[in-house]
């Protein structure tokens, strides 16, 4: 049995830059965290094949401090076969930090855009790869080729995706398929969809180790692999491992028909009660619905109300409860105020909306002869 753990797309030194100062340090350390809980594991698991298929680091970023603590790292497990495939956000250039410092004796690096590989006689194991070495490859360096000897165990890494104009690699299934690959180690997707483990055909993407954005949620890790062949034929299993230290979630609150600020505040809190988010928790609120025009929402307010998360934002995507059909439709000055405002209120912008729904409710107020003090005093603010 051939037992790898498959990772990628960690991107050590990440900025985090829509977080705090404060916080985004703190993740850059688990980060660091999490790929020492890693090693412990192929320590502790035995692995024969440690491969990372790329985006190890952002180059833009890296730091000695950051290459000291890898070649640390890869130090605590000599008896593991490392293997490294550079991807477009660390590609294998003249001055990267792969051609500029050893990593290690157990440590393997592919070094082209070329297809090329490692034999291990002892695993019966070839490793095959290649390398980004720049911030894009138009080609499949493997397309045309074939695993060379069908009796051992044939492993593919690379960076990779499979839309039909990408710039990073084009993969199609029929070419993982025709090369022969016992097991297509891939990164580059950061949500991983399901490995495909058919008769023939057996690839995954790892997925990242640690979310950086809300278009990242839920858990992240590896995939533990074991592979067994015999008579020519292979059985693959894949395993996924929860490696990340926080999770980034999103929960959208239905605010409908709530008349104050005290009222939502309540709905928000009783619906992050009730996800059971804990510290480990990066969470996006998203309110919907239409509320009182009367109610002036505070994103920044509301978040700072979640407790118990790591990090907590709301974004307001509530409209005043106004019978907009009614509105657009009314010859009046109001209908027209309300026409005009209609694409910002509609705006993906998120900046657009909110300034046209504020317009909306202190213009409507305004042209109905409502006291425009009265209506910002209500939920705490001044009315501009």
């Amino acid at each position: 049995m051939l037992k790898l753990l498959h990772t990628g797309d960690l991107h050590l030194d990440s900025p985090f830059s829509r977080l705090d100062p404060g916080r985004a340090a703190i993740r850059r350390r688990e980060l660091r965290d999490a790929f020492s809980e890693m090693v412990q594991y192929v320590r502790s698991h035995f692995i024969d094949l440690f491969l990372i298929t790329g985006d190890l680091f952002d180059t833009e970023f890296v730091t000695r401090e950051t290459v000291e603590f890898l070649r640390t790292e890869f130090a605590r497990i000599p008896d593991c076969k490392i293997f490294i495939s550079p991807g477009n956000h660390d590609p294998f250039t003249e001055d990267s930090v792969y051609n500029r410092f050893n990593f290690g004796e157990n440590v393997y690096v592919f070094p082209r855009a070329l297809l090329s590989h490692f034999y291990f006689e002892k695993l019966n194991a070839y490793v095959y790869g290649y390398a980004f070495e720049g911030d894009s490859l138009r080609h499949c360096p493997f397309a045309g080729y074939r695993a060379e000897d069908p009796g051992a165990y044939n492993i593919l890494m690379g960076h990779g995706d499979f839309a039909a104009d990408t710039r990073y690699c084009p993969l199609t299934e029929e070419r993982l398929a025709a090369f022969g690959a016992d097991y297509a180690a891939l990164g580059h997707v950061h949500n991983a969809p399901e490995p495909v483990l058919t008769d023939g055909l057996a690839y995954a993407y790892c997925g990242c180790v640690e979310g950086r954005g809300f278009d990242e949620i839920g858990e992240k890790g590896a995939l533990y692999v074991e592979l067994e062949k015999e008579n020519g034929q292979t059985e693959v299993r894949c395993e996924k491992v929860r490696f990340s230290r926080r999770r980034y979630e999103k929960l959208k609150v239905n605010v409908e028909g709530l008349t104050s600020l005290s009222t939502v505040e309540e709905a928000v809190l009783a619906a992050v009660e009730a996800g059971e988010y804990g510290s480990d928790t990066l969470l996006r609120v998203t309110l919907t619905g239409r509320i009182a025009p009367t109610v002036v929402l505070s994103e920044t307010l509301l978040a700072s109300r979640i407790a118990g998360v790591f990090y907590a934002e709301v974004k307001d995507r509530t409209l005043p409860l106004y019978d907009m059909d009614y509105l657009k439709a009314d010859p009046s000055v109001k209908g027209e105020f309300c026409r005009m405002l209609l694409p910002a209120l509609e705006s993906e912008d998120e900046e657009t909306r909110t300034t046209a729904i504020m317009a909306l409710r202190y213009g409507l107020a305004a042209i109905t002869g409502e006291d425009l003090s009265d209506l910002a005093d209500e939920e705490g603010v001044n009315a501009v």
